[in-house]
Order: structure tokens, then sequence, then C-alpha cells
């Protein structure tokens, strides 16, 4: 009992973020993300290879593959200027307290939940995110409202550059 013990205390541990599966086979990497240029606008953002941008009509995409895998980016003729002013716009309704953040490249983000009525409706509980790059005097805004797993449009988001 004792040997099993130290065996066990002895074995390799698996670095953090390298999730193990059983029998010695680790879980497959995340998808890789590449740089997209999001139609005529001035931004770029790093989307899953599986994520395609379509035109929704003058200065508005969608990149993603449809509901729940998707973010919208437009342009916004007055952008908030400063992070507590894109936080009052965005989350205005927040049913507890989000956060707020410039990212590397120099976007605004603010990320918090809200509630919200289907069109039959029932109330859902949706992840929101917002950035938002300035280009002169309009900006440029990366945008969803999510009922599930919100991680890879939230990363999409968080990459919004110019």
């Amino acid at each position: 009992m004792a040997r099993a013990l130290a065996i066990l205390l002895l074995a390799p541990i698996a670095p953090l973020g390298a999730a193990s599966l059983g029998c010695g086979k680790r879980a497959a990497p995340p998808e890789a993300h590449r740089a997209v240029r999001v139609g005529k606008l001035a931004a770029t953002v790093d989307a899953p290879p599986s994520w395609e941008v379509t035109s929704l009509g003058k200065d508005s995409y969608r990149v993603g593959t449809g509901p729940g895998e998707q973010v919208f980016v437009r342009e916004v003729a007055f952008p908030p200027r400063t992070l507590d002013e894109l936080y009052a716009t965005e989350c205005a309704r927040a049913i507890e307290p989000g956060t707020k953040a410039t990212t590397p490249p120099g976007a605004l983000i603010v990320e918090c939940r809200l509630t919200s009525t289907t069109p039959d409706g029932n109330e859902v509980e949706l992840f929101h995110v917002a950035s938002l790059i300035r280009a002169g005097d309009r900006g440029i805004k990366c945008h969803f409202g999510i009922d599930g797993d919100a991680s890879a449009a939230t990363a999409v988001c968080r990459s919004l550059r110019p």
C-alpha cells in the first residue's frame, strides 16, 4: 500500500492547461484562430477557421457560423469615448456588476449578464460582450449576447483591433 502511494506521488503531473484523457491520451488542442479582416471596416479580429465574414448591410457584418457561434461587427457613428460610457451604454440593464477593461491593442471592452425576453415570451439570461475601437470620429464595435458558452465569441471580440 505504501509503495503504491509513493508511486502515485512520484508520477508526473500534466502541466496546467493540458487536459488529459484516460489511457495517457490528451485532448485535442483548441482550434487555432486566424486573423480576419472585417469587410470594408478598418478592423481585424481573430476568429476560428470555420467562422466566415458575412455582410449584413452597409458597414455591418456577422463573423461566425450562426446562432450561438457568432459576433456582430459594425461601424458606430457616435461611439462612447470612455470605458464608463461604453459600460453605461451596453450594460445598463445588467443583472449583476460586469467587467470593463482595455485590451492590449487598445480596444475598450465590457462584459455583463443581461436578461432578455424571447419572441415567445420566455425570459433568458444572456452573457453580453461589447468591444470598441475608435476610427477617427467613428467607432467599430464587436458585440454579441449568448445564452450558452460564450468563450469563442468573447475571444473574437477581445481580439478587435485596427
